[in-house]
């Protein structure tokens, strides 16, 4: 039986003004046949939703030997500009790779994908972003600046004042984090000196 193992990566961010490579999403994706026979005909699809924003695109594999690996260098999607631009809000979609053989899909994996205007940045959203598990939950260096700062702001209307510990403690636990370790306090730092330069604390 074949056995396919994916690893892949892609930007959280659908944005005109940020896209690099001629204004595409391309992800880095690399897909190893662990099992023993040799695997042909298969597809590899990179979708986003809403559709709207972007053609989903599609690329196929040659023949893959067992324990051979193959790097997907010219997977990619292209934006539809006139729906970027005609976009009156940031909006939370998803990015998809779907991975087939004929009929059957072999793998398919989505992440968060934050779809936003030209004229955006990411300091603009009010959003944060928790894992629905374990395996999707990110470290916390691997969350934006500005979505720990959205988070430390949301808690802060809730409580209206704390001490600076116990914002953190609060903030982390939002997070999906239950410990304020000294690793951890740089980065609640430049979150909370974010909303310092913006007003909002």
């Amino acid at each position: 039986m074949n056995e396919l193992h994916i690893e892949w990566t892609s930007s959280r961010f659908l944005n005109l003004a940020l896209q690099q490579n001629g204004f595409s999403l391309v992800p880095e994706v690399t897909v190893e046949n662990m099992g023993e026979g040799t695997l042909s005909g298969l597809i590899c699809e990179v979708s986003v939703t809403p559709p709207a924003f972007a053609p989903a695109r599609t690329f196929p594999v040659e023949e893959l030997a067992p324990g051979k690996k193959t790097a997907l260098r010219e997977l990619k999607i292209d934006p539809d500009f006139d729906a970027l631009l005609s976009l009156a809000e940031p909006l939370r979609g998803t990015i998809a790779l779907s991975i087939r053989q004929g009929d059957a899909e072999l793998f398919r994996d989505e992440r968060p994908l934050d779809i936003y205007t030209p004229d955006q940045e990411p300091g603009d959203w009010p959003f944060w972003r928790v894992a629905e598990n374990d395996e999707d939950k990110r470290e916390l260096a691997d969350i934006p600046a500005e979505e720990i700062a959205n988070a430390m702001s949301e808690i802060l209307d809730g409580l209206l004042s704390c001490e600076q510990d116990i914002l953190y403690r609060e903030t982390l636990r939002a997070l999906g984090f239950n410990t304020l370790t000294n690793k951890a306090r740089p980065i609640l730092d430049a979150a909370l000196a974010l909303l310092r330069k913006a007003g909002r604390v």
